[in-house]
């Protein structure tokens, strides 16, 4: 599998693996909708791409903040998404090209398809390339990132992105590919940091080595573009935090922990007193469940059984058949060079054990073209194994494809079905047509938010427009009957509602009528 045809030429190949997420996400998108915001996390990056689509890298701190305090937005010293801005510009671009924010998530999937068969094609032939390319494009945890605003796809192009231009620096150093090298590095600071740091790290190592026994011209050319992206990506980055904390040594996510989180991030560091809070979802939320999802980590025992889990769960999710893992395994034991295999062992290491929150695959996303370029190389050493002069090799890395075609086949329609049920189950369904009947009544709405018996504080009602101001409708948190007459009085405009929220469907009534 080694002669070129036409359409595994370099540019078609990449087109073409683009067009598989592009077609398996608009088609999930015509028969069910855009997806509805349901994660904490998906609410916060929309409020980011809100905020970057009116021009603003953050937003005022509201006077009566409390009453708009929410999960994932810091409140003080001005109001913004606590996480890293990639995904939240990703969603901004979608909404400012297209008129919705999914427009953004399908494009950060997109550009990730594409990259990994533009990485491939620097280690392998284009029809490998393309035949790899092709199963990552359709592979069932890309497909679900396009479904989501919580993303996976920003993060997955930039390390696909990284590992190409790796390779190309190690191959022939020059300004392209040492600009493409620290544009993926600061794709990944802005979208997963952590792990896009145990990600690059072994990378650059082995980077630097190549370079300091490599040609000095070529590297020179290489150096000052990569310096002058790094640079931009130190200064923004810089700009960022001082905007949205007032320091360029805090960022957003760090204020955030500071202010709600006592149990830190990182198993290492030590846990502070346990906080107070206003309201009895955000204790429930911290106290309860934050506290849950680590205690089972204050032993080594129950620190081994977490790491197992994650470990599990990498495995359910990316080796989703036994030709996988057999594949993996090959790449390990002597198709991949040792600078991969160390680079997997360092990301996995590294991004499972030394954390304590990791949740979700979406961590996994910066090392994700690193899993198809080892399987890409594994078949390519399968395809010449030959057995008593018979090239069963052959056969076997076809019988694979198929396999990986009809799986991929399979994944698509599971899928497809889960994300019809969770259009349809989506708790925010509610949240936008009680939004929707307030809003027919014309002008501008306050709505203070009850919570009752039966609500789950994994489904906050609490988010809002960027700007707050222009906003038709705006939603509030009910605090003390002081505080809410005061809240009323900073809106004499606007109309006041009240929504209970319990177990059973919410329902809005007026309270005062605007002035």
């Amino acid at each position: 599998m080694t002669r070129q045809s036409p359409i595994a030429a370099r540019p078609l190949a990449v087109l073409l693996v683009a067009c598989i997420p592009a077609a398996a996400g608009l088609a999930a998108y015509a028969l069910h909708g855009t997806p509805h915001p349901v994660i904490h996390d998906e609410f916060s990056y929309l409020f980011a791409a809100d905020t970057f689509v009116h021009g603003r890298l953050t937003n005022p701190a509201h006077p009566l903040w409390p009453h708009f305090e929410s999960f994932d937005l810091i409140s003080l010293p001005t109001l913004m998404s606590r996480k890293p801005p990639a995904q939240g510009l990703f969603l901004a671009l979608g909404k400012l090209l297209a008129g919705h924010p999914a427009a953004g998530v399908l494009l950060g999937v997109v550009l990730a398809a594409a990259a990994i068969c533009w990485m491939l094609l620097a280690f392998v032939e284009p029809p490998w390339a393309l035949a790899v390319g092709l199963y990552a494009a359709a592979h069932s945890l890309i497909f679900a990132w396009s479904l989501s605003y919580w993303g996976g796809g920003v993060a997955l192009f930039a390390g696909a992105l990284t590992l190409g231009a790796w390779k190309r620096l190690q191959d022939e150093p020059g300004p392209l590919a040492g600009a493409m090298y620290g544009l993926g590095l600061s794709l990944l600071a802005n979208s997963r940091p952590f792990e896009g740091l145990v990600f690059a790290v072994p990378l650059s190592a082995a980077l630097a080595w190549s370079f300091l026994s490599g040609n000095p011209r070529g590297v020179k050319k290489a150096l000052l573009p990569l310096a002058a992206v790094l640079a931009g990506c130190a200064c923004f980055i810089a700009y960022y935090d001082y905007r949205g904390t007032g320091s360029v040594l805090a960022s957003p996510y760090i204020a955030y922990e500071k202010a709600y989180n006592d149990v830190p991030p990182f198993i290492w560091q030590k846990r502070r007193p346990p906080m107070t809070y206003r309201t009895k979802e955000w204790d429930g939320y911290w106290n309860v469940f934050g506290h849950d999802l680590v205690k089972d980590q204050d032993t080594l025992a129950g620190y081994l059984r977490t790491v197992k889990l994650r470990w599990s769960a990498l495995d359910a999710h990316w080796l989703t058949s036994l030709p996988s893992k057999f594949l993996l395994a090959s790449a390990v034991l002597g198709a991949a060079p040792a600078e991969l295999v160390a680079t997997l062992v360092f990301f996995v290491l590294g991004a499972t054990t030394l954390t304590r929150f990791t949740t979700g695959l979406y961590y996994s996303a910066p090392a994700g073209s690193l899993y198809f370029l080892l399987i890409a190389l594994a078949l390519k050493r399968l395809w010449g194994w030959r057995l008593r002069d018979r090239a069963l090799g052959k056969a076997l890395a076809a019988a694979v494809l198929l396999w990986f075609c009809i799986g991929a086949f399979f994944g698509y329609r599971d899928g497809l079905r889960a994300y019809a049920v969770a259009q349809k189950g989506a708790w925010s369904i509610a949240r936008d047509e009680e939004a929707a009947r307030i809003e027919a009544f014309g002008g501008k709405h306050l709505v203070l938010v009850r919570y009752g018996p039966g609500h789950s504080f994994h489904q906050e009602w609490v988010y809002n427009e960027a700007d707050t101001n222009a906003a038709r409708l705006l939603w509030a948190r009910e605090l003390t009957p002081e505080e809410n007459r005061r809240l009323a009085d900073f809106y004499p405009e606007r109309s006041v509602w009240l929504v209970e929220v319990g177990a059973k469907r919410a329902s809005a009534k007026l309270v005062r009528p605007a002035r």
